[in-house]
């Protein structure tokens, strides 16, 4: 793993239904690191927003924060890293909606972000 910054201390922020995942996370993360991170276990606020309360509390360096996020704007200068969450999906099933949707609707052009 390429270490590009020099952060002593990072914390993982995870949702409520990931901290499942938490530990073998950080378990991967410090032997790559060869360096402890810290699990924020209970966020002070919606598990969207960035905590930068709970990492302050370890003086934390940056956070690496995964699942949605909503991009509340910060008045905090700590940097942080997005990891979303990837879903498989079914391209085969999702044709078949989508043409159905298509006839539901008369239309057939169509805008995803």
């Amino acid at each position: 793993m390429d270490k590009k910054n020099d952060f002593k201390r990072v914390c993982l922020q995870f949702p409520d239904h990931l901290l499942p995942d938490s530990v073998e996370v950080s378990f991967k993360l410090q032997e790559a690191l060869n360096q402890t991170v810290y699990i924020m276990g209970d966020t002070a606020y919606e598990s969207c927003c960035l905590d930068f309360i709970a990492a302050s509390h370890v003086n934390a360096d940056a956070i690496i924060h995964y699942g949605s996020i909503c991009f509340s704007q910060t008045a905090e200068n700590l940097p942080y890293l997005n990891i979303y969450e990837k879903f498989e999906i079914n391209l085969e099933e999702f044709k078949e909606r989508l043409i159905s949707f298509s006839r539901e609707k008369g239309r057939s052009n169509f805008s995803f972000w």
